[in-house]
């Protein structure tokens, strides 16, 4: 095996030009499947009222979570601010 000074690794060396890394593969692109949009509205419809309700009590749940979360990030910025201005 010849030695060479730099080490054999799969991945390019980012600090290369890139004229030197070859020419380019074209970019492959996907064909765009559209999928069925089903509201909020048909999902809870085909649930029984105790999903129904288990459902709305879990996302306000989430979302007084992340409320009471960016108020506290809030609360401390605030704070900090308040230090720095002192």
């Amino acid at each position: 095996m010849a030695s060479s000074s730099r080490p054999l690794t799969p991945f390019l060396d980012l600090n290369d030009p890139i004229s030197s890394a070859g020419p380019s593969a074209p970019t492959p692109t996907l064909p765009v499947i559209p999928l069925p949009m089903i509201s909020i509205e048909q999902i809870m419809a085909a649930q029984s009222d105790i999903e129904a309700n288990h459902f709305t009590l879990t996302s306000c749940m989430e979302t007084v979570t992340a409320v009471t979360k960016l108020t506290h990030r809030l609360q401390n910025m605030m704070s900090e601010l308040h230090q720095v201005n002192a």
